[in-house]
């Protein structure tokens, strides 16, 4: 919700903003995966409780990642849709 309301007030700045931050929680779970598989396996194995939340986080961080990437672009639009009718009753 953030993300939009960002973008619907501030503009691109707001969505470049939270394409960073996206690309971030991909890097986070694409570093986990790539460099510290062994490491991951290994954990899994002594202490198996952790995979469950393990898996939640890979799944949900990119998801939400997504949705706020996408709730941004919308709000940009929106907010230019708004600013350009704005504009038009002056």
């Amino acid at each position: 919700m953030h993300a939009f309301l960002g973008a619907f007030r501030h503009g691109l700045k707001s969505v470049f903003t939270t394409l960073l931050f996206s690309l971030v929680g991909f890097a986070i779970v694409g570093g986990a995966y790539k460099f510290g598989e062994t490491r991951l396996i290994s954990l899994f194995k002594t202490h198996p409780s952790l995979l469950e939340p393990t898996i939640f986080f890979a799944i949900a961080l990119p998801i939400l990642s997504t949705l706020a990437l996408f709730l941004a672009i919308i709000g940009y639009i929106a907010g230019l849709i708004n600013r350009l009718r704005k504009r038009g009753k002056e």
